[in-house]
């Protein structure tokens, strides 16, 4: 800011310069500019917040997972258990009428259940005596 000073008879005149916050009119090629500057502006907040989403999108699916090995490891802790599938032998006629499951691992006795009425109806096996009927025929 500066000051001028003028003497005119009795009045005193004093002229400041300063700076006043008043509109201004862009030219055509101002214009042309802070369009080209508003577009770019514009596409990188896009692109940021398309970003945002992706990673915050990946974060989700990460938890979810983690989210899911905690309840499975949560339930095994809690009921003790959990299924496997474990070699078993199927004994047929054992008790008689009965077939019986045990585990190979234990030897423990998983069930005992009535024979089906298929399991009752044993195939014969006549590999010996084929051969033994086509060597006798030649």
């Amino acid at each position: 800011m500066s000051k001028k000073k003028a003497i005119t008879g009795e009045a005193t005149t004093e002229v400041r310069k300063e700076n006043l916050n008043l509109q201004y009119k862009f030219s055509d090629d101002e214009l042309r500019i802070l369009g080209k500057e508003l577009a770019e502006a514009q596409i990188q907040s896009r692109q940021l917040e398309d970003d945002r989403k992706r990673v915050a999108d990946e974060w989700k699916a990460k938890i979810s997972t983690k989210e899911a090995e905690i309840a499975s490891l949560s339930n095994k802790v809690n009921s003790g258990y959990e299924y496997r599938d474990i070699p078993c032998e199927i004994t047929l006629n054992e008790p008689v009428g009965k077939k019986t499951a045990r585990r190979t691992d234990t030897g423990e006795t998983v069930w005992v259940r009535d024979l089906t009425d298929s399991e009752r109806q044993r195939t014969l096996d006549f590999s010996d005596g084929d051969a033994q009927q086509e060597a006798g025929a030649e």
